[in-house]
């Protein structure tokens, strides 16, 4: 996958943060990224942990503010793959 195209999907996925149903865009996201990266990636296992404490969040039940938290740590790990490629 080429740089530009990754990028440019990147910002595709986070401007539909807000329109897609949570735990779908993580792991369309999560897709992205992988492919990018590799699986081993320390930047791929830091978006997964995103997605592994939304699912446990879905098993136990979401406390106040934890949607919004999860939307701010992914949006935080895509920002720092950003910082890589200025």
């Amino acid at each position: 996958m080429k740089t530009e195209y990754f990028i440019s999907k990147l910002k595709e996925q986070k401007s539909k943060l807000d329109v897609s149903e949570l735990e779908v865009w993580l792991k369309t996201t999560y897709a992205f990224i992988e492919e990018y990266f590799g699986a081993i990636s320390s930047r791929t296992q830091n978006f997964k942990s995103v997605i592994n404490d939304f699912t446990t969040g879905k098993i136990l039940g979401f406390s106040d503010g934890a949607i919004k938290n999860y939307k701010l740590q992914a949006l935080e790990y895509i920002d720092e793959i950003y910082y890589l490629f200025k």
